[in-house]
C-alpha cells in the first residue's frame, strides 16, 4: 500500500530514560515470506555455540531483509520506542482468526510508561508451538494459553488477531518495554519474563522467564540492537544483573553483574556495546559476548564526583556528574572510555533537582525539573552540540502547558528530535500559571529555542509521538474511555499542518495505555500496557 510517508521507517535503540539514543537506519526491500506459514510448526532449535548460559529456545528461520519502501520517498523515520500513559483507563479487545496476507516491511513504533512490578519468577526458555497451547521445551512453571480471544470490541477498528497472557502471575500484567525482531516477531517483556509471537498470526514462538529464584525483569533496552535485546533483572532493591538475550529464539548470550553498587542502577545500548551504571560506576561490555570494554568509578577522580546518570549513543558516552561545582557533562568514547569535552551546565540554584538525559549526543540534552520552596518552578530542557558548546535552552511549561517527554518503565524520558527540530507531547496542566490548556503537541527550533507551531488539541492527555522525520509526524491520540476514540494523526513536520494518517478509523474507545505498537506489513501490532481485558498483544490489519 502506498502512503505519503515515503519509504524505510528507521529501527531505534534508546534510553529508556537510561539512555536516549536514537540510530536511523535504513532497511533493502523484501524477497520472500515465512517458509512455514501460519499455524506452521517451526524447525527445531538448534542452540547457538559458546553463546553463555541460558535454556532451550527456538530458531525462528531466516526472513526476508527488514523494510519495505512505503509510498515514493526515499526518507527514514525516528521511532521513539516508548511513552507515557494512563493506566486507569480501559482498553478494547477483540480478535478473530487472521487472513494470510503478505508481508511488507514496514515498521512504526511507539510506547507508553509503566510501572514495573517485582515478581518472583523461575528460570527458562519455553518453545510454543504452532498450535493454541505453549508446550515447555524445558521444566518449568504452567504458562497460561496464548490462544487466540474472540470478543469484538464495542467501537473501531476489528483486530485480526489477539493473544492472551501467557503467564498468569499477577506481575506479568504489566509491560516493562518490548521489541520488535527483524519485523517477523514481536517480544513482550514483563517483571516475570519475556515472550515471543509472529507478528502476522500472534502464535506464540519462545518463552523465558528469569534464571534466579525471587528475581524480575526491573527493565529492558527499548529494541533489539540487531538480533540482541539486553535485560536488567536481580530481586528487590538489588537489580543489577545485566543479560543480553538473543531476541530470535530466548537464547542468554551473557549475563554480567553491574558493579557499583545497588544505587540507580541503569543499562544502555549502543551500536555494539552495552553500558551498565550503579553508585558512581559506568561500566561498559560488548554486546555480543560479554567482553568488558572499559570502567570508570569517578567516587575515586580527582576531585570525587557524584555520577548523576549514564547513556550511550552510536559510538558517544556520556555521563552526567557533579564534582563539586554543579552538573557538568562528561562526554567519551563509548568504546575506550577517552575523554573528548566536559561542560558544566548553568546553576539552577535546586540542589535538589531532578537531572535526565533526553538523548546522548547529536544534540546531548539534558532535563532539569525542581520545584524549591518559596520560589518558582524550574523546568529547563539544555541543549549541547558535538564540540561540547551549550546551545538554546527551552523553558518545559509556558502556555502550552508542559512538556511530557516521559517514557518508558519508571517514567524515563526520551527527546523527539528530527533535524533542528524539536516534538514533544504537552500535558494538560501548567504549573507556572496554574491554567489547564488541553493536551496536545508542540515543536520547537532547537537552535534559537524558539517555538515553532502548536498542535490542535488532543482527546488523549498526552498525546504519543509514534514516528517522525523532516516532513511528517505521527502521532497516537489514545482518546479516552468515554469520549473520542484513539486515532492515529498525522502533522506536517514544518509547520505542524494537519495531513492523512496511514489508518484512518478509530482503533477503539480508548488506546492511552498501549505500551508499544508497531506497523509491520499489513499488521499494525499493539502491546497493551496491561491485558485488563484478557489481550497481551493484539493486531489491526492496515486498510
Amino acid at each position: 500500500m502506498s502512503s505519503p510517508y515515503g519509504a524505510p521507517l528507521a529501527s531505534t535503540e534508546s534510553n529508556s530514560g537510561d539512555s536516549a539514543q536514537r540510530q536511523p537506519l535504513r532497511f533493502p526491500h523484501p524477497q520472500e515470506e515465512h517458509s512455514w506459514g501460519q499455524g506452521g510448526t517451526p524447525p527445531p532449535f538448534v542452540a547457538p555455540a559458546n553463546t553463555g548460559t541460558g535454556g532451550t529456545g527456538m530458531t525462528i528461520p531466516p526472513t526476508a531483509p527488514t523494510g519495505q519502501e512505503w509510498g515514493r520517498r526515499n526518507e527514514t523515520f525516528f521511532l521513539p520506542p516508548q511513552f507515557s500513559y494512563n493506566p486507569d483507563q480501559q482498553q478494547p479487545v477483540a480478535p478473530p482468526a487472521p487472513p494470510k496476507r503478505s508481508r511488507k516491511r514496514l515498521i512504526i513504533a511507539l510506547s507508553s510508561a509503566v510501572t514495573v512490578v517485582a515478581a518472583a519468577v523461575a528460570g527458562g526458555i519455553i518453545v510454543m508451538s504452532g498450535s493454541d497451547s505453549p508446550k515447555p521445551a524445558t521444566t518449568g512453571g504452567q504458562l497460561a494459553s496464548d490462544s487466540h480471544t474472540s470478543a469484538p470490541p464495542k467501537t473501531g477498528a476489528t483486530p485480526v488477531w489477539s493473544v492472551k497472557p501467557s503467564n498468569p502471575d499477577p506481575a506479568a500484567k504489566t509491560v516493562i518495554g518490548s521489541w520488535l525482531v527483524n519485523d517477523h516477531a514481536v517480544v513482550r517483556a514483563d517483571a516475570t519474563g519475556l515472550q515471543a509471537y509472529d507478528t502476522e498470526t500472534g502464535r506464540g514462538l519462545w518463552l523465558y522467564t528469569v534464571p534466579d529464584a525471587g528475581s524480575a525483569i526491573c527493565d529492558a533496552s527499548a529494541s533489539p540492537q540487531g538480533k540482541i535485546g539486553v535485560i536488567r533483572y536481580g530481586v528487590k532493591d538489588n537489580c543489577t544483573t545485566v543479560a543480553a538475550i538473543d531476541a530470535e529464539n530466548g537464547h542468554v548470550l551473557w549475563t554480567a553483574p553491574i558493579p557499583g553498587g545497588t544505587g540507580n542502577p541503569t543499562i544502555t545500548v549502543g551500536d555494539d556495546m552495552v553500558a551498565g551504571s550503579a553508585g558512581n560506576v559506568v561500566t561498559v561490555w560488548n554486546i555480543g559476548d560479554g567482553k568488558k570494554l572499559w570502567d570508570d568509578d569517578l567516587g575515586k577522580a580527582n576531585p570525587p564526583c557524584r555520577l548523576i546518570q549514564s547513556a550511550v549513543q552510536a559510538t558517544s558516552a556520556a555521563l552526567l556528574a557533579d564534582c563539586g561545582k554543579g552538573p557538568t557533562v562528561l562526554m567519551k568514547d563509548a568504546h575506550t572510555g577517552a575523554d573528548h569535552w566536559q561542560t558544566p551546565l548553568p546553576p539552577d540554584g535546586a540542589p535538589n533537582a531532578h537531572h535526565a538525559f533526553l538523548q546522548a549526543a547529536a544534540p546531548t540534552i539534558v532535563h532539569i525539573d525542581a520545584t524549591p520552596d518559596g520560589a518558582p518552578a524550574i523546568d529547563h530542557y539544555y541543549f549541547v552540540d558535538d564540540k561540547g558548546q551549550l546551545q538554546a535552552t527551552i523553558e518545559g511549561t509556558g502556555p502550552f502547558g508542559k512538556l511530557e517527554p516521559r517514557v518508558g518503565p519508571k517514567a524515563h524520558q526520551l527527546s523527539h528530535l528530527t533535524g533542528n527540530t524539536w516534538i514533544e507531547p504537552t500535558a494538560a496542566k501548567d504549573p507556572a500559571t496554574g491554567n489547564a490548556p488541553a493536551a496536545g503537541l508542540v515543536a520547537f527550533d532547537v537552535t534559537t529555542g524558539k517555538q515553532l507551531w502548536q498542535a490542535p488539541p488532543l482527546a488523549g492527555a498526552p498525546a504519543a509521538v509514534v514516528a517522525l522525520n523532516d516532513d511528517r509526524t505521527l502521532v497516537l491520540d489514545g482518546g479516552t474511555a468515554d469520549g473520542p476514540g484513539a486515532r492515529l494523526l498525522d502533522f506536517t513536520t514544518a509547520n505542524g499542518a494537519a495531513a492523512d494518517p496511514p489508518i484512518k478509523d478509530p482503533l477503539g474507545p480508548d488506546w492511552a495505555g498501549a505500551a508499544a505498537g508497531y506497523l509491520v506489513g499489513d499488521r499494525f501490532v499493539l502491546v497493551p500496557a496491561t491485558p485488563r481485558k484478557g489481550a497481551a498483544v493484539v493486531a489491526f490489519a492496515l486498510k
